[in-house]
Formats: C-alpha cells, sequence, structure tokens
C-alpha cells in the first residue's frame, strides 16, 4: 500500500512541476511532460516488478512458461507504445504517434508467432485425428 502512496505522490509532485513550469514555456513545459513521464512509468515497472517475479517463478519449468512470457512481453509492448504514442501526441505528432502504435502491433504479432505455429500444430493434429 505504501508503493501506491509513493507513486501517486511521485505523480502529483510531476504535475505540480509541470504545472509551475508551464509560465516558463511551452518547449520547458513538453520536456518536462516528458521527463516526468519517463520518471512515472519507472516508478510504475518498479512496483510491478514483484508481480512479474511471482508469475515468472509460478510458471518455471511447466509448459505455461512459453506463454506466459510471450503475454508479459507483449504486455510490455503494448504499455511502451501507448506511452511513446501519447507522448506523440502530446507534442502535437499524431502521425508518430500512429506510426509508433503500428510498430508495436507489429512486435507483438512477431512475438507471438511460435504460439501461433503450435496452435496450428494442435489444429492439424486434431483434424488428423478425426
Amino acid at each position: 500500500m505504501s508503493g501506491m502512496f509513493k507513486l501517486l505522490g511521485g505523480i502529483m509532485i510531476c504535475v505540480c512541476v509541470a504545472v509551475v513550469m508551464k509560465s516558463a514555456g511551452k518547449d520547458v513545459f513538453d520536456v518536462i511532460k516528458i521527463i516526468s513521464g519517463v520518471i512515472v512509468a519507472g516508478m510504475v515497472l518498479l512496483s510491478a516488478s514483484p508481480l512479474l517475479e511471482f508469475a515468472f517463478d509460478l510458471a518455471q519449468g511447466s509448459r505455461v512458461n512459453t506463454y506466459l512470457s510471450v503475454m508479459i512481453k507483449s504486455l510490455g509492448i503494448a504499455f511502451l507504445t501507448h506511452i511513446c504514442a501519447s507522448v506523440c501526441r502530446d507534442c502535437g505528432e499524431n502521425t508518430m504517434a500512429g506510426y509508433a502504435e503500428l510498430a508495436g502491433k507489429i512486435e507483438m504479432l512477431i512475438i507471438s508467432v511460435p504460439l501461433i505455429e503450435e496452435v496450428i500444430g494442435v489444429a492439424q493434429n486434431l483434424v488428423e485425428m478425426i
């Protein structure tokens, strides 16, 4: 619970700094927003590390390990893509935000190729059994 208070406190500090620095000019404000976003994203990832460790320990040595690995990698890509696209949109670059999202989707498809192959193999085995 104290981790959540630290995270929310960090977010509030970043917002206060950004609001105070807004009067310094748009360029400084944009830089402060980007730096704040990176700091908050890092804090969120650090707070999620026990959950990731638990999931990896649970899946270690089982067949679920492959599925869990792909799922966690895809989730990480989704988060990073969302953050990147949000920063691009905040800076007024909607086209680049769209490209970032497209790149994230393609990367998630690439990561899931082994799972797709396995599903196709299972489907072929089922068809052969019939």
